[in-house]
This record gives structure tokens, sequence and C-alpha cells, in this order.
């Protein structure tokens, strides 16, 4: 840097380090000197940007980035946790709600029984008796072995469980117990057989375990199984890797199970998604009670499944020989169902009928001894059917359980309550579910009532009547008058209104046709003659022609006030001969048309 005049240089943004600061000067005549001045200078590096600061802000970045990663860790944990506990709570409430259901409805028979065989005492009835007796034994026979089914799982849990074996006919056995389900499955219309070439085979068995299993293995089948179903037992002895095994195959034709769901099966508390998440599949203990107790037996158990083709359950257990003999309990004949519990209600001619919409026979049984004396009883067992049925018959009341398969019962309400036949019948939800929310539902889908199991047979029976009284008030609104709506009006808020409002209105468009009638009047609705007339009926108490005739009379009472119209001619209006005219509407209102109109 030349300076000139100035005796000073500035340098500046020198980075640090070891420099040499060189001078050569000039006299005044402008001689250089020949040597130059040196002078070493060092510029130390700031605090800052040392190797140890460095190595501390390198620390402070790593433990900012420790830090920024746990805490993203724990968020994603807590959620984490909050979907595992959400998970759990929703786990919780299904078993819950599965288990409370299994014990409820054994326990509504049970206690409803109880009643019938009071009265069944007293009225000297031995029959009906003997049937509610042998309802209270199957029922108290399902609580047990629920019960029973929980004590074990605890048992293995608590590694208490222990090992009882003796030499006992496995195949006579298996017979017998699967036989003890020929009822059930006959009174599900399920076509349930037992296959064996094997007439007998003796090995070491622990009879209480295999009994837990099979019989879950054949609950399990026929409980998925649908009407005119097949379930198969099949007894047969296999050969692997030069052992023998005694190998047992339940094969049904119920809804099947994907791949994922073959695993899954046996964990405890598992249900398919395939069932209706409505119906109670159960508590999801049978299966995985199953596969323990096999595998503590020294087997092996497993499914083969296709979606919509069934499935076939399988158990294999090593046949041993040195246990004490045991002999094993014999059937000397198969057992049927019992005609006396699953026989066919005889139905009266009643007043009033209740369609009873239920998937167990045995609450069916118990609802139809409770109704039988006082309404025409018929039942269906499940809410597809159910709503079917009420379409054709049109029942006075429906008695709907709420967890069915095909369409539970929220489902058949919002179904009947929204169909212009059905919309008027009372439905009362009979159900497990006992939480104000589930109440507040049913409420919400147009039940007229709810009522828990185990529930009183006078309640129910109050509460039926209570809503045939309803029904009567009803009745009397639509039989006094007409409903005083116009053809614009038809969207009401009332679908009751709205139906005769519309019936009404066609019946208006045809006055003057005299040949109008019933059969006219279902094919202008789009409905059966039979639909018709039940619906109507059910409404107004009245039959389709009468009705008809009432709206006549009703719109001829409104033209007599029109003093320019003869009393002929307002026959004739309304679809009336003037004789005929006359004489009904002087018993429809108990005053000829001419005393009528001079008093008006």
């Amino acid at each position: 840097m030349y300076t000139r005049d100035r005796r000073e240089v500035f340098y500046t943004n020198i980075p640090s380090g070891t420099y040499r600061f060189k001078l050569k000067a000039a006299n005044s005549e402008g001689i250089w000197s020949q040597e130059m001045a040196s002078l070493e200078i060092h510029i130390a590096t700031p605090w800052w940007r040392t190797f140890w600061a460095m190595g501390l802000y390198s620390i402070l970045l790593g433990y900012l980035v420790i830090l920024l990663y746990r805490f993203q860790l724990s968020h994603r944990l807590a959620m984490a946790e909050g979907d595992r506990l959400r998970e759990l709570n929703e786990w919780k409430g299904k078993f819950y709600t599965n288990i409370t259901h299994e014990f409820r409805t054994p326990l509504t028979v049970i206690l409803g029984m109880t009643e019938t065989i009071q009265k069944a005492l007293n009225s000297n009835e031995p029959a009906k008796t003997l049937r509610a007796m042998k309802l209270i034994k199957r029922n108290g026979e399902q609580l047990l072995k629920l019960v029973n089914d929980m004590l074990q799982l605890a048992k293995m849990d608590q590694g208490k469980l222990q090992l009882k074996t003796k030499q006992i006919d496995v195949i006579a056995l298996s017979k017998y117990l699967a036989e003890n389900y020929l009822s059930l499955a006959q009174a599900r219309e399920i076509n349930f057989s037992i296959q064996t070439e094997i007439e007998t085979l003796i090995m070491d068995l622990d009879h209480e375990k295999f009994t837990v299993i099979l019989s879950n293995l054949i609950m399990n089948a026929i409980k998925f199984t649908g009407e005119n179903g097949v379930v198969k037992v099949q007894l047969d002895t296999a050969e692997m890797d030069g052992k023998s095994f005694f190998k047992v195959q339940v094969e049904d034709t119920g809804p099947g199970l994907t791949a994922n769901e073959c695993k899954e099966v046996f964990d405890r508390f598992y249900q398919s998604p395939l069932t209706d998440p409505s119906h109670p599949g159960g508590t999801g203990i049978g299966l995985a009670l199953a596969k323990e107790l096999v595998q503590f037996m020294g087997g092996d158990i497993g499914v083969d499944s296709h979606p919509g083709k069934g499935s076939t359950f399988w158990v294999q257990l090593p046949i041993h020989r040195q246990a004490q003999f045991q002999e094993a309990p014999l059937m000397s004949t198969k057992r049927m169902a019992d005609p006396e519990v699953m026989k066919e209600t005889n139905l009266e001619p009643h007043e009033h009928s209740v369609l009873i919409i239920e998937d167990s026979p045995d609450v069916t049984v118990y609802l139809q001894d409770c109704l039988e004396d006082q309404y025409q009883v018929i039942s269906a067992p499940d809410g597809k059917r159910g709503v079917q049925l009420a379409l054709d018959i049109i029942p006075d009341l429906i008695i709907s359980d709420v967890m069915m398969p095909e369409m539970d019962g929220f489902a058949v309400c919002e179904k009947l309550k929204t169909h212009i036949l059905t919309n008027h019948i009372p439905i009362v939800l009979l159900t497990a579910r006992a939480m104000s929310r589930d109440r507040v539902t049913g409420i919400r889908h147009g039940a007229d009532a709810y009522l828990t199991k185990p529930f009183n047979k006078e309640e129910l029976l109050v509460r039926l009547d209570q809503l045939l009284t309803l029904r009567a008030t009803l009745q009397k609104k639509y039989s006094s008058t007409l409903s005083g709506y116009k053809r614009e009006e038809l969207g009401l808020a009332d679908p009751k209104d709205a139906f005769i409002v519309k019936v009404e209105s066609i019946v208006r468009d045809h006055l003057d046709d005299e040949s109008f009638s019933g059969d006219a009047l279902a094919r202008e609705l789009y409905l059966s003659p039979s639909q018709v007339y039940r619906k109507i009926k059910a409404l107004t108490n009245m039959s389709t022609a009468v009705y008809i005739r009432h709206v006549r009379l009703q719109h001829a009472k409104e033209l007599l006030f029109e003093p320019t119209l003869s009393i002929s001619e307002v026959a004739y209006r309304t679809g009336f001969t003037p004789v005929y005219f006359s004489q009904a509407f002087k018993d429809a209102f108990g005053i000829s048309p001419s005393s009528f109109r001079s008093k008006n």
C-alpha cells in the first residue's frame, strides 16, 4: 500500500493467523531505502471460533437434535398410547357389551320362566311346567359353561391348570358331546351331522378339557351358520412323522374367514369383522380357550376357511395309552329337538297381533309364553326377516331385540318407522344393552319403548297395553272426521298423517265413481289390497270399504252446506244413489241429510 504523506496504514477483517508486516520508506528527496523493515504480527482467533468453541457448538447442536428427536418420539409415543388406550376402551366396551348379552339373555329366560312355573303349578299344567324347567336347565348350563370358560382362562394365566388324563373311548365321548347340540341346530334349521368310520378309539384324554374344546368348536359353528346351513363333525385318525393323532373336524357353511382372520381367530376376545358388528358374536373366549387347552394337551388346532365358503376348524391330539381306563358316557339314542320346547306355538284368534324379532330361540319361546294368552304371536329369527314379516302381515305391535344378525334392532326401527306401511306400528326394543346412550339411540331410531333384559313380564304387558291405548287414540282421531289437510300438504312431519292424507286425496279424486273400491285404492297406492286393509284398519279401526264410505260421507257433509246443491246432487257427487245416501248418512251421523241441512 502506498501511503504518500501518511505515516499510518490500516488493515481490517484480516483472518486470524501469523503475518509478517514489511515496510519500505523513502527520504524527502524521494530516494527509497534498499532494505525493508519487517514485523511479525499474530492475530489471535476469537474465542467463539476456537476449536473448543466449535466442539461446544457441535455438542449443543447434537443435544438439541437429541432433544427434538426425543420430543417427537415422546409425542408419537403419546399419540400411539392414546390410540392404544382408545382401542382398549373400545375393546372393553365391546367385550363388556357382549359378555353382558351372553349373561342377560339366559338370565331373562331363567327369571321369566320361574314366573311361568309358579302360574303353571297354580293352574295344574304339568306340560307347561316341564317345558319351563327344560328351558331353565338349558340356559343355566349355558351360563355355567361361560363361567367355567372364564375360570379355565384364569387358571391358565396363573399356571394352576393341571392335566388329568384317563384312558377313554374318545369316539363315544365325541358323539355324546356332539349330539347334545342336535336340538339347538334343529331349532335354527341347520343340518347337523356326525360322521366317523371308526367305531372305537381308546386313548389318554382329559375328559373335562376335551369337552370344553369340542363344545366351543360346535357352538361357534352353529352360531355363525345361517338357516338351512350345514354343520358337520368328522372324527378320524391321522399319522404324522411316525406318530398317531386323533383328529376332529368341525365344518360349517358360515360366512368364512380371510387369511389374516384365520391367524387371529384364536386370539383372546377376537371377533371377526365379517360378522354384523351389531350382532353379539360372543365374548371371544371360546376359541382362544380351545387353542390353549389343545396346546396344553400337546396337540394342535387350526382353521381352513375362505370368505363366503364356510370354515373347517380342526384339532389333532396325540394318541397315548398310559393312563387308567374309564368308561365314557354313552348315548343309546340321538337327542332330537325337545318337542315341548321347540314346537310351533298354536296361535289362537286374538284381537291384536305381536311380531317378535329375536335371534335367541329360548327368549322367543319365553316371550311367546308371556304373550300367547292375550295376543296372536308371530316370530322372526333375525332383523331382515322380521322387517319382511312386518311388511307382509302388518302386526299391531313389534318386540325386537337390538343385537341380531343380518340387521340389528336399531336398523329394524329405522326401516319400519320410515316405511309407509309400518310407520304406525309401536316398536318395543328388548335388549341386554342397559346404557343410557343405547336407550337414546333406540328412541332416536323411532322406538316407542325400551326394556332391558332381564325384564319383568308385567312391565312388558303394561307397556304393550299403553301402546295399544295410544293407538286407539290415533284411531279415534282419524275415524272422527277427515284430516283437514290439503293435497299440497302431503309432506307432513307425521308420516301417519301423510298416509291418511294420501288415501283421502285418492278417494276424493274418485268421489263420483260409485265403483271405486278397496282394490282400486290399492292399485293407486301401489300396494296389495291386504296391505292397504291392514294399514287402514290399524290407523282408523275401519276396513278399507268402510273408510272409503267414511271419506265420502264426510265430504258429503261438507257439500250439504252448499244451498245450491240438492241432496240428490250431493249423493251423486259423492258416489251414492240418493236412497242409499240417506240411509248411510243417517247410520253414520244419526240424522238424515235433509235434517242436517235444515239445522245448519
